[in-house]
């Protein structure tokens, strides 16, 4: 199923840069789960998550004197703990990530 709604309707507002589909991609923290230099990789990362249930998406970024990444995320979380309860149910499936704040 999909992720439940989120409830602030002001959070539809899009930067310049282009988004990734918006898999639920609000809240203060997310799980990285990996970071690849080709689009393809992290494709393929996003159809695995998304395959068992879980709202990934991957977003680009530049990183100056690196190039442009690949970033393999999972969902949007208010707080952290629900960012970590979901972490541990990756970890059963065999994906590594980290929690980081969004903001």
């Amino acid at each position: 199923g999909q992720p439940p709604p989120v409830t602030s309707a002001k959070s539809e507002q899009r930067s310049a840069a282009p988004a990734a589909p918006s898999a639920s991609q609000s809240g203060r923290y997310t799980i990285q789960i990996a970071a690849f230099k080709d689009t393809q990789s992290a494709e393929r990362m996003v159809g695995e998550l998304r395959n068992k249930g879980y709202p990934g998406y991957s977003l680009h970024s530049e990183i100056p004197g690196k190039g442009t990444w690949y970033r393999v995320r999972v969902g949007g979380f208010e707080d952290r703990a629900a960012a970590e309860g979901m972490l541990k149910r990756l970890n059963g499936d065999r994906f590594q990530g980290i929690v980081i704040g969004t903001q």
